[in-house]
């Protein structure tokens, strides 16, 4: 089924640029048709794209035809729409899917502080957060997705990386925040890290994977770090101690999440 798919989509491909350069060759004809045997070859080559179009039609159809068929057999083969769609999920991610670390950081009582506190002083605190949690994601080989307020979502090539720049990051702010005895000053947050397979779409990165980083993140308390099992595999406890923790109830996932807390 893949193999027939990805052959008439090389013929599709083939089709189009024969019909492209078809259609070039109908303008340059056209412009210097002059005789009549010029002409004639440029009504025959028109024909000739017609042609092509109405093949690369039902070419479509057949591949649309074989997606469908491909799906019914999916739906007969699990029992439950959920099961079908978790199953074209994992073979997505099979096929286009990239194996990365996931880290999501996010500030304690940012939004308590927001409300209390003017606005100047909130976007200075977020730039402070800014300039000391951004370089040593990308020291660490990592990547800043996106941020959205005081939350940070970043990207790195192996677990180990992500961990030792969670690791740095809090030791970090807790230099920062021994310069103030205020505590409405100080930028406290919390970690969570899980790796595996994610879609990588304009910039932005989807799947189970970055959604349980989230979920893992949501569980921890300022200053702490949790990471997932599959995280925990990759990483040397001689060099980043762990805690293995009770498993956790996340949403939306019906067996529970082993959590370790890095210690630091």
């Amino acid at each position: 089924m893949q193999k027939l798919r990805k052959d008439l989509h090389e013929i599709q491909r083939r089709l189009h640029k024969e019909h492209t350069s078809l259609g070039r060759a109908v303008s340059q004809n056209e412009e210097i048709c002059a005789g009549g045997e010029l002409r004639q070859l440029a009504v025959d080559v028109r024909a000739l794209r017609m042609d092509l179009t109405q093949v690369e039609f039902q070419l479509k159809k057949l591949s649309e035809e074989i997606s469908r068929d491909h799906l019914a057999g999916m739906l007969q083969k699990h029992k439950t729409l959920q099961e079908t769609t978790e199953a074209v999920t994992h073979e997505i991610l099979d096929k286009h899917g990239r194996d990365l670390t996931i880290i999501f950081t996010d500030m304690k009582d940012f939004t308590k502080k927001s409300s209390e506190g003017n606005l100047v002083q909130m976007m200075a605190m977020l730039e402070e957060h800014d300039g000391i949690l951004i370089p040593i994601i990308e020291q660490h080989g990592g990547t800043v997705i996106k941020k959205i307020g005081d939350a940070l979502m970043a990207s790195f090539e192996h677990p180990a990386h992500a961990v030792l720049a969670g690791t740095e990051i809090q030791r970090a702010l807790q230099r920062h925040n021994q310069r103030f005895p205020d505590e409405a000053k100080k930028i406290q947050v919390r970690i969570g890290v899980n790796c595996g397979k994610v879609v990588v779409k304009d910039g932005d990165l989807y799947g189970d994977t970055v959604n349980l980083a989230s979920r893992v993140e949501g569980l921890a308390r300022a200053e702490q770090i949790f990471i997932t099992d599959s995280v925990y595999q990759f990483i040397d406890i001689n060099q980043i101690p762990c805690i293995k923790l009770p498993p956790q109830k996340v949403k939306g996932l019906e067996k529970e999440v082993q959590i370790y807390e890095v210690q630091y």
